[in-house]
């Protein structure tokens, strides 16, 4: 069974640089409260889901960072951006780094494939 065990974002939508291991940490709760809501004690919008927003493209191999809201890739996305997931299995780690022109995956350090945007 493949187990999430961290990603790191740099530049991708409000979060700046964000680096979360959940290696060995069993449940995983994600809380955060709205700084910007004039209200108090809400969390809508406080960026909960979009922690895991770009977790799709990882599955099913899409165009690199192509999650949209709302808009272009521009509205979400910097020209920096970069999403790196770390998965383990059966003693195995994949790594799967997205930038907003490409992505990589790498198997015990190893890279098995890579794809820039326009080849």
């Amino acid at each position: 069974m493949w187990e999430l065990q961290g990603f790191r974002y740099n530049n991708v939508a409000l979060f700046e640089e964000v680096e979360v291991d959940t290696q060995n940490a069993g449940l995983v709760v994600v809380n955060g409260k709205n700084l910007d809501s004039t209200l108090k004690n809400v969390t809508n919008g406080a960026g909960k889901s979009l922690l895991f927003n770009p977790l799709p493209n990882l599955i099913f191999d899409s165009v690199p960072l192509a999650t949209t809201k709302r808009g272009s890739k521009k509205d979400f996305f910097e020209k920096d951006s970069s999403t790196t997931f770390r998965f383990r299995n059966n003693g195995q780690d994949l790594e799967v780094t997205q930038t907003d022109k490409s992505y990589s995956i790498t198997l015990d350090g190893k890279e098995i494939k890579s794809l820039k945007e326009g080849r």
